[in-house]
């Protein structure tokens, strides 16, 4: 199915924008942990978290319908 959208990025599928968010904003203080090898809190929290995270970004994903395909088109 082809959407008309005036957005020429990915405005148009505003869940992709709760998914980075939530990797950015729930996610990011875990990400930057494990890349500088800050060790600040147990494995087992780590993990948890991060579980919790990647499954509600998970959750949201699947709601969008990648059937559609975007085409921009110009204000007149």
């Amino acid at each position: 199915m082809k959407k008309l959208t005036r957005h020429d990025g990915w405005d148009c599928v505003p869940q992709l924008k709760e998914v980075v968010d939530i990797i950015n904003d729930d996610l990011g203080h875990h990400l930057y942990e494990i890349q500088h090898c800050v060790r600040t809190q147990s494995i087992e929290a780590l993990v948890i978290e991060l579980r919790q995270g990647l499954k509600g970004a998970i959750n949201i994903l699947d709601t969008i319908d990648t059937t559609v395909e975007y085409e921009t088109v110009d204000e007149d």
